[in-house]
């Protein structure tokens, strides 16, 4: 499994081997797993983050990725400013979502047939 959009690691076709690998764990598992994907957002004080400032990239940057306010809303609600691999930002969101309305649309599918 990739990180989405980790530094410089992350290629289009990885995104889309993440992507296919938690769709087929969720039809294998007759939808008894379920696989949460994000994008990569460094945090202030860990590894990943000094080596983006090393590697030019301003705190105030990688700062403009996290939500502004507290708890669990805040924690989804970041920009993809960023963009660490091959795939834009724009990319990477549009992908999630694309994944997001799969797997609701393969549960309710699969709940529906299953009752």
């Amino acid at each position: 499994m990739h990180f989405k959009g980790y530094p410089s690691s992350e290629t289009k076709e990885e995104t889309m081997e993440t992507i296919r690998m938690a769709q087929n764990l969720t039809e294998k598992s007759g939808a008894l797993f379920r696989a949460s994907i994000f994008i990569f957002r460094p945090y202030p004080a860990t590894q990943e983050w000094t080596t983006l400032v090393s590697n030019g990239y301003s705190e105030e940057e990688l700062m403009s990725m996290h939500a502004a306010g507290i708890g669990n809303r805040a924690k989804h609600e970041i920009t993809t400013s960023q963009q660490f691999g091959e795939n834009s930002p724009v990319e990477l969101s549009k992908l999630l979502t694309y994944y997001n309305n799969w797997q609701n649309d393969y549960y309710q599918a699969y709940t529906y047939e299953h009752n």
